[in-house]
């Protein structure tokens, strides 16, 4: 699979959606902001089916607005806006925003890279609708030609440009999607809990130990400032930008960073990175995690656009007895040196019933739905016991 685009569909049917758009050609003029403003896109014209939800909050740019809402303009396309919904949840993700674009005959959008973090963390597709030359997609170091009826995923993280070398306008749809975090395997006895595998764990246990009791004094606001963790103790290996755009929450913020903590936990640290590539997804926040000896951490979601768009793990460095893990109507105890994913979409506590601190490594991983079915490979219920 190559990591700046991919074909993830063909043949799709478009005659109906091009039969909208030739109705309502009036409205490529009928909001040209992002030609005039965005210099890269000034050979196009658009027609904005979902958007940015308005009022964009005064100092935040557009870029950095997660949230979506349809346009006056989309209930003139119908069919183009249900195959975008239906396209969404066959990739298994939330829908961003919706747009027409058309390109004019020898245009180019010219190199560009698209920031902010509504960006951070979703899925950019085209559709090809009409071509009548060659479309050609440069991203990254690959190049390729995009038929009309194929959707094609790319990478917009890294620098890209596309060419129309025919002789009328090239029209695209271009649709956005947040990856939402994968669900057990349809075997699982499980609805929000799934083991993984038993993972050697002497060097990180290595790693705290040499660090001694000093390390859980760093950094205590999480305990602080989240009540339902009020009995535990945590040292963040990475964690949210210290720096947020303006109006936006830390349960919002998707980007995170190695803390100095890190360095200390050299086994912790790169085990995590480890996993998250072998899923083929990134790795997030990442922390250890102690709870008091006879304590809990309180029911509770894990709410925002953060958690919405990763998958919970976590990974028992220490627990006496095992440790007591509740998740909607279900109840689990999580052993010494397993790994467990678990739905903290839902209401979730966890209990130490023990004299002994339970230990755990926290993390998120964001996956790449593109990247093929999570749980093939990682782990076998048959060796759980």
């Amino acid at each position: 699979m190559d990591k700046f685009v991919q074909r993830v569909e063909d043949n799709v049917f478009t005659d109906s959606m091009l039969e909208e758009v030739h109705a309502n050609h009036l409205l490529w003029l009928r909001n040209t902001s992002r030609q005039e403003k965005i210099r890269c896109q000034r050979d196009t014209q658009t027609i904005f089916i979902r958007t940015a939800k308005k009022p964009v909050p005064v100092e935040v740019e557009s870029s950095d607005v997660r949230a979506s809402n349809w346009t006056r303009m989309s209930k003139q396309f119908p069919v183009l806006s249900q195959w975008a919904e239906e396209f969404a949840v066959r990739v298994g993700g939330d829908l961003g925003r919706v747009f027409l674009v058309r390109l004019k005959p020898k245009g180019r959008v010219y190199k560009h890279v698209d920031q902010g973090s509504y960006y951070e963390c979703r899925d950019r597709y085209h559709l090809l609708l009409q071509c009548d030359g060659e479309s050609q997609l440069v991203c990254g170091d690959t190049s390729c030609r995009v038929a009309a009826g194929e959707v094609w995923w790319l990478n917009n993280s890294v620098a890209y440009e596309e060419t129309n070398t025919g002789s009328d306008w090239r029209i695209h749809v271009i649709i956005d999607v947040l990856p939402t975090p994968r669900r057990p395997r349809p075997d699982s006895e499980w609805k929000h809990f799934q083991y993984i595998r038993n993972v050697d764990t002497a060097e990180m246990l290595v790693d705290l130990k040499q660090q001694g009791e000093s390390a859980w004094g760093e950094n205590t606001r999480r305990q602080r400032s989240i009540r339902v963790q009020r009995e535990t103790s945590s040292i963040p290996l990475r964690s949210s930008l210290s720096s947020r755009p303006p109006g936006v929450r830390n349960n919002d913020m998707h980007p995170s960073e190695s803390t100095s903590l890190a360095v200390h936990f050299p086994a912790i640290y790169g085990w995590a990175s480890e996993f998250a590539r072998e899923t083929g997804g990134d790795l997030a926040r990442l922390s250890i995690v102690r709870l008091n000896p006879f304590s809990q951490v309180y029911p509770h979601i894990d709410e925002g656009e953060y958690y919405r768009a990763r998958d919970r793990y976590h990974l028992v460095l220490q627990s006496k007895g095992g440790s007591e893990m509740i998740c909607g109507d279900e109840r689990v105890v999580f052993r010494e040196r397993e790994l467990w994913w678990f739905d903290n979409k839902a209401i979730h506590e966890a209990r130490n019933n023990t004299d002994e601190g339970r230990v755990h490594v926290i993390f998120d991983v964001q996956p790449h739905q593109r990247s093929g079915e999570l749980w093939m490979g990682l782990g076998d219920r048959a060796n759980y016991q």
